[in-house]
């Protein structure tokens, strides 16, 4: 069908489509325990659900798993192997973290990064700002 060959009534019908397209109740969330690494069987929402996709989307390293698109996911291996000293991993942590998290319509923005460097081990604790409030997220990465 044409935008030329339609009439009102086509329209309407497509107008209404588009809205309950838009108006769909999202999927279900489960929680998931990291400790077993099994679902719980509770479903979870809002603040809970964003602080588990984060935790899970910095867990995934980026175009190693073919159910996941290229988009989701984390790049710390490109960290590997390199002697960055802890002022300048904060940077290109923050901007690798920012840009993973950016997926998540949900997210509205990261900040105060804290990194420390032990040995091969990196920390980084940061503040993430949700459409449902702010909260605390940590990863530890091996360089």
């Amino acid at each position: 069908m044409f935008p030329f060959d339609m009439d009102e009534d086509d329209e309407i019908v497509m107008e209404e489509s588009t809205e309950s397209e838009d108006e769909k109740e999202p999927a279900p969330e489960y929680e998931i325990d990291f400790e077993t690494m099994t679902l719980t069987g509770r479903e979870i929402s809002g603040i809970d659900a964003v602080k588990q996709w984060i935790k899970i989307c910095l867990g995934i390293p980026r175009y190693e798993h073919t159910q996941y698109s290229w988009q989701y996911g984390q790049d710390f291996s490109e960290l590997i192997g390199k002697s960055y000293t802890e002022s300048a991993l904060r940077p290109i942590l923050e901007d690798m973290i920012s840009e993973a998290l950016s997926m998540n319509d949900d997210i509205v923005s990261c900040h105060d990064f804290n990194v420390t460097k032990k040995g091969d081990t990196v920390t980084v604790k940061f503040e993430v700002e949700t459409i449902y409030g702010d909260t605390d997220s940590e990863v530890q990465i091996n360089v």
